[in-house]
């Protein structure tokens, strides 16, 4: 695929995402407010002015919520359009936050670069194509720790009937789920303002595949997970 065929993909992404998810700087207000008390436990135990790399940072909406809450933010994706509207919208909070284009798997830091805390939210692991990339982006992930650093890791819950749903009614979708992986299909409602329809896989974890991972790696669970709205959220700090 060609650069420009490439950008022209990213940009409907990112309008499909904020079809999905509606006004974009509330939910990133709501994703702060619900942020804010877990980061502040990191803050509580971290140097002053702490750094924090967001692993697939997408359009910013935690790498924002994490520099308002006072951390030194590094985010990262693979998409230019994605950094274009994250610039846009720590803007618009009058927030920094440095972003960086690279692949989520191999990150372009000096090994002497480790960060305070790392996150990795979003559907960021569930999109790796099967548990075998999902263990490289973990191992990428604890690798880019310092000592004592914490990871955070986030994803949605589309099973349960408690689980994520769009934040719009222009906004239809419908989840199969399979043994290794869920489908979950998107559709634009005849009120969208840009009719789409949009098919992904998720993986679905092991029962026990994080904690079992994060011992192998030097990371143990230091909060149970958290949910809100859909999202799953796992703290854990590292041994080393």
């Amino acid at each position: 695929m060609d650069a420009l065929s490439a950008r022209a993909r990213d940009d409907r992404a990112n309008r499909r995402y904020e079809q999905v998810v509606g006004d974009l700087r509330k939910f990133t207000t709501e994703e702060y407010e619900f942020l804010q008390p877990i980061y502040e436990e990191m803050l509580w135990a971290s140097r002053p002015r702490p750094s924090l790399l967001d692993i697939g940072c997408g359009v910013g909406v935690q790498a924002v919520a994490a520099a308002r809450c006072g951390f030194h933010v590094v985010g990262v994706d693979h998409s230019h359009t994605a950094l274009m509207a994250a610039r846009h919208l720590a803007a618009l909070t009058d927030v920094t936050v440095r972003l960086v284009l690279a692949d989520a798997r191999w990150l372009p830091f000096a090994r002497s670069a480790r960060f305070d805390v790392v996150q990795c939210l979003g559907n960021v692991l569930l999109l790796q194509r099967n548990l075998a990339e999902a263990q490289v982006l973990l191992e990428t992930a604890v690798s880019n720790l310092g000592t004592a650093g914490w990871l955070l890791l986030g994803w949605r819950d589309y099973q349960s009937s408690h689980g994520w749903s769009p934040r719009t009614d222009t906004i239809e979708y419908r989840v199969t789920v399979h043994e290794s992986f869920s489908t979950l299909r998107l559709r634009s409602s005849g009120h969208a303002d840009e009719p789409f329809e949009h098919c992904f896989e998720l993986l679905r974890l092991p029962h026990g595949w994080l904690i079992e991972q994060g011992a192998r790696l030097g990371v143990r669970q230091s909060a149970a997970i958290r949910t809100n709205g859909g999202f799953n959220y796992s703290l854990l700090r590292s041994t080393r």
